[in-house]
């Protein structure tokens, strides 16, 4: 009777182990899925992968890591196409377009601004140099020259137009006086090339 008993104990404590086992299992996949797969979604992420499958039913705290991660993905992805965006605009000439950065949060909200500073810092030498170079082509003698400060190679650009416009208005000049001079009579005046350089 003692070993019937025995037994009935061993076999009780064999089928509590099967059954405790079972739920231990079923635990550790239940954590340890879902963060293989977060690992799996981060390495993708941090190589620059942004196709990354983070969807989940798990209402638990791994649940609440991919969902997390899922987040970070679309403000990835919204960051990249807003870039991509700008560079196509800039590219094509649309050269008023920004980002909204509105869209953006955090330190993406702060990149996309300073993309659109970017942008805009090399829009404003343009434009001044394009509505500066109108003006010339248009041979309208009351332009001033481009006083703006610019760092850098703007500022070397800038220079280098109020040069070419010092110089093309000392040609209108000179020609101004030569045919004057012409009209005059005096055929013997030349233009004074003293203040210019080249051939």
């Amino acid at each position: 009777m003692v070993s019937d008993t025995v037994r009935n104990l061993i076999i009780i404590a064999v089928a509590i182990a099967a059954v405790l086992i079972v739920i231990a299992v079923i635990i550790i996949l239940g954590i340890t899925r879902p963060l293989s797969k977060a690992v799996t979604a981060a390495e993708k992420i941090a190589a620059g992968d942004f196709e990354v499958d983070l969807t989940t039913t798990a209402k638990d705290e791994t649940g609440a890591l991919l969902n997390s991660l899922e987040h970070m993905v679309d403000s990835f992805n919204l960051m990249d196409k807003d870039l991509i965006t700008v560079t196509d605009k800039v590219i094509d000439g649309a050269l008023s377009y920004r980002s909204d950065i509105s869209k953006h949060k955090g330190h993406f909200k702060g990149i996309m601004k300073a993309i659109n500073s970017l942008v805009e810092a090399f829009v404003d030498p343009i434009k001044v140099t394009a509505n500066f170079l109108e003006k010339v082509a248009d041979g309208d003698s009351s332009i001033q020259k481009i006083t703006k400060e610019y760092k850098g190679d703007f500022n070397d650009i800038k220079n280098n137009i109020n040069k070419t416009a010092d110089v093309l208005f000392l040609f209108l000049e000179e020609l101004g006086n030569l045919s004057d001079g012409a009209k005059a009579g005096n055929l013997s005046k030349r233009a004074d090339c003293s203040q210019t350089k080249g051939t």
